[in-house]
């Protein structure tokens, strides 16, 4: 009997080791890299995200845009991740972004356990498309001169600061507000 398409090509996987040692450069030793799992091809992770959205009546996930998710720590991805390091490569960078973007979430669960998952789904319902939004760099550099922490923002905001501060060190115009932000992964 052949496998119907919605479970069609997953594959399941560890980090590879540059994909850790890129990690490594955000989280330090703070995630348990060898427990990480990488399930690539997951078609039901669009599913999931198109029902939230009819179920929260904000417009449709555009065409080209994919959902992830990270539950513990395994992280699902509708497509497969670059197999090898080109450090170069802007598709690579973005990749490895959104990597990095789900990685926060392993972080998170390894921090809070599972009370990450109910606060994140809460968030999504709540805040709607408007769930990543931390306000940008100029707003991190107000609120970090505030007192204000990476912990302070929603679990998606986290994670898209961190992807965020990621995809900026590897700029040559980078700035120290996201190494601040860093840290405190780290």
């Amino acid at each position: 009997m052949a496998m119907p398409l919605f479970f069609s090509k997953m594959t399941r996987r560890n980090l590879y080791s540059w994909e850790q040692q890129e990690a490594e450069t955000v989280f330090s030793a703070s995630i348990e890299y060898q427990r990480v799992i990488v399930h690539e091809g997951v078609r039901w992770t669009n599913v999931v995200d198109d029902w939230s959205r009819r179920m929260r009546f904000v417009p449709a996930r555009p065409q080209n845009q994919q959902n992830a998710i990270a539950i513990g720590f395994h992280c699902y991805f509708p497509i497969c991740l670059p197999t090898i390091c080109l450090s170069g490569n802007n598709e690579f960078r973005l990749s490895m972004g959104w990597l990095i973007h789900e990685l926060v979430h392993v972080w998170q669960f390894q921090s809070m356990g599972w009370n990450y998952l109910p606060r994140a789904l809460m968030t999504h319902i709540r805040e709607g498309d408007d769930v990543y939004n931390y306000g940008g760099q100029a707003n991190l550099e107000k609120s970090r001169s505030d007192g204000i922490r990476l912990k302070d923002y929603n679990l998606e905001q986290q994670a898209a600061i961190i992807q965020d501060a990621y995809l900026n060190r590897s700029d040559v115009y980078c700035d120290s507000v996201w190494d601040a932000f860093i840290a405190d992964v780290s």
